[in-house]
């Protein structure tokens, strides 16, 4: 009898443990009305923040963009490497507050009016089939 509790036990544990994640997606509806701007960057490196702006979006293709955007999921891990900004070409959206979001096809920084990082978000799970929707949309509003 003991045994089959620990066994129960332990699938019950196996099971919380192995549900570690949490579905998000940009949702288009919010975030039209809080945005200020967006741009797609190449960010030469994240320790400065340095980095060069591709292409700064007009209202109209900011519109058609966001309801692009909205329509990628992604799906954080809660744990893993968390991997880099370095050399890669990000969306930056801007919010009305002055905070920004930078994403790539695998992460999710988000950062305060001053520069200042608040949180990193690590979106690997789906990686194949983010990056592939992600790259389009950056190569289409890229340059």
């Amino acid at each position: 009898m003991k045994k089959m509790i620990y066994m129960i036990f332990l699938l019950i544990v196996i099971l919380f443990l192995s549900s570690c994640t949490k579905s998000n997606q940009f949702n288009y509806y919010s975030l039209r009305e809080d945005i200020s701007k967006v741009e797609i960057i190449h960010v030469n490196t994240q320790w400065e923040l340095e980095y060069e702006v591709l292409n700064e979006l007009s209202e109209n293709e900011v519109e058609v963009f966001l309801e692009k955007l909205s329509e990628i999921n992604y799906t954080k891990a809660l744990f893993g490497d968390p991997g880099t900004l370095d050399d890669e070409k990000c969306i930056k959206i801007t919010y009305k507050s002055g905070d920004f979001d930078i994403v790539t096809s695998y992460l999710i920084v988000k950062f305060d009016a001053n520069n200042s990082q608040i949180r990193w978000e690590s979106i690997i799970m789906d990686k194949s089939i983010v990056s592939e929707k992600y790259n389009v949309l950056i190569e289409e509003y890229g340059e």
